[in-house]
């Protein structure tokens, strides 16, 4: 549940962001420019944030992960301009790489090995439904309320319930 509803939140920026933007009056270069932000800032993210895993464990990162994901999209939901959606931009990439990066570390962590193949299958079918269902029910909401405001503050819902999910997780030893 908590990767349906994470990478429901996940998966819009790459969608919408753009559009959202030059709604804010940003011409179309620097709007997409904002998805390259993300993609770069994802990198950054891969590599920091498995480093602090290394150091102090899989799980505690990749809450914060969730945490930023769903907090970020409260920088999204708030920005006026064009440094305000950099902002988010540079959040969301970050930890959508650490995420991204540490499910698989995680799971195992958490599970093991032994059942790692049937969870990743699991967890990618959450995360295939969500990015098709975040992106697609953020369009209809802006167009049943002509703007961003109503479907970013449901995205930011929804993945800050994402996040809460993952908050509840402890530390397992492996079986």
């Amino acid at each position: 549940m908590a990767s349906l509803l994470v990478c429901m939140a996940n998966y819009v920026p790459f969608a919408h962001l753009a559009l959202s933007a030059q709604r804010l009056g940003i011409g179309a270069l620097a709007a997409a420019a904002l998805i390259s932000a993300i993609g770069v800032s994802s990198i950054a993210g891969r590599l920091v944030i498995t480093a602090l895993a290394d150091r102090f464990g899989s799980l505690a990162p990749f809450k914060a992960c969730h945490a930023g994901i769903g907090l970020g999209l409260l920088v999204w939901t708030t920005a006026r301009g064009y440094g305000g959606l950099l902002a988010f931009a540079i959040i969301h990439g970050t930890m959508y790489g650490g995420y991204s990066a540490l499910l698989p570390v995680v799971l195992a962590d958490q599970f093991g090995l032994a059942r790692l193949g049937r969870l990743l299958g699991l967890l990618f079918t959450a995360l295939g439904a969500g990015s098709a269902l975040g992106p697609a029910l953020v369009g209809y909401l802006v167009q049943s309320t002509g703007g961003y405001g109503t479907a970013l503050t449901a995205l930011t819902v929804l993945g800050l319930l994402g996040a809460g999910i993952v908050m509840s997780y402890r530390e397992r030893s492996t079986p």
